[in-house]
């Protein structure tokens, strides 16, 4: 069986390859660095109980055009005997996807939620900003979410509120990273952005 993860929202596709792969004997291989006799040697491994590994390829499609070729044909033959899992971290095209017609193709469409959380910051909107930072914390985007609004608020510092809104972001971000914080990162996002939407 071949499973292809692909899309724009690379960290949702990361999560969920690590959900179906959980439990299961796993060698990894970077496409970048795919020789065609490692791959073939790969394939006819097995764990210590005769089973088969599972093998992952990350950026296989980023593999020059003549190592692919060979390829193709190994993962085609190996794919009737274990399970072979193809992660890209970019939406593939059809002629990509067409290179496995057999595959089982999952795609993680990039999500507009972290951009519509970030508008939805202006007074009177506390409700909706609350269920789209939700949104946000649901597809994993905190870390680009948080750099997102701290960009935004430098823009706006000549306003005395969003200057202080934007130290206090500073502020959160150094006690997180230095280990200091005393509640959970997203909380205190929260709590920091809340008064600009009321």
């Amino acid at each position: 069986m071949i499973v292809i993860f692909h899309g724009e929202n690379i960290s949702l596709s990361k999560t969920k390859l690590q959900e179906v792969l959980f439990n299961k004997e796993t060698v990894w291989i970077e496409g970048n660095n795919i020789k065609v006799d490692t791959v073939s040697n790969l394939f006819g491994e097995e764990d210590l109980f005769g089973r088969t590994k599972t093998i992952v390829i990350s950026n296989y499609f980023n593999i020059s055009a003549s190592v692919l070729s060979s390829i193709n044909k190994l993962i085609i033959n190996k794919s009737r005997k274990g399970d072979i899992y193809i992660w890209q971290n970019k939406r593939l095209n059809t002629n990509q996807i067409k290179t496995f017609p057999n595959a089982s193709i999952q795609y993680f469409k990039k999500t507009n939620s972290i951009y519509s959380c970030l508008h939805s910051i202006k007074t009177g909107n506390a409700n909706q900003f609350v269920n789209l930072y939700q949104r946000v914390l649901e597809d994993n985007l905190f870390d680009l979410f948080l750099y997102l609004v701290k960009k935004e608020l430098r823009k706006k510092t000549e306003n005395l509120r969003y200057k202080k809104t934007y130290l206090n972001l500073i502020e959160l971000d150094l006690l997180n990273k230095s280990g200091k914080l005393t509640i959970k990162k997203e909380t205190a996002l929260k709590r920091t952005l809340l008064p600009l939407t009321k």
